[in-house]
């Protein structure tokens, strides 16, 4: 989600909070709707907060598979700062 928000605000300053909440709650449908019985573990997988669910146990979860989400989050977050970086911004200054 940090990467993802850093990612939309780089480029698309204003309309960061909306997005950023609608990933949010993408993810959150997903956490509910695969609760219901309505979507299956495939689609929930698309959601990166089903990495450290309450139904794997901890024992089972691989660290391949962290630091591939905290690799993408990294990776996500530089591309939302070039963004940033490239945008006209007037100081008072």
């Amino acid at each position: 989600m940090e990467g993802l928000t850093a990612l939309i605000y780089g480029f698309l300053p204003k309309a960061v909070f909306g997005l950023s909440w609608a990933a949010w709650a993408l993810f959150a449908a997903l956490e509910l709707l695969w609760e219901g019985g309505v979507i299956n573990w495939s689609v929930m997988g698309l959601s990166p907060f089903s990495y450290s669910h309450y139904t794997i146990p901890v024992s089972a979860l691989s660290i391949l598979t962290l630091a591939g989400l905290s690799l993408l989050a990294v990776l996500l977050a530089a591309i939302g700062l070039y963004g940033f970086n490239k945008r006209d911004i007037l100081t008072k200054a």
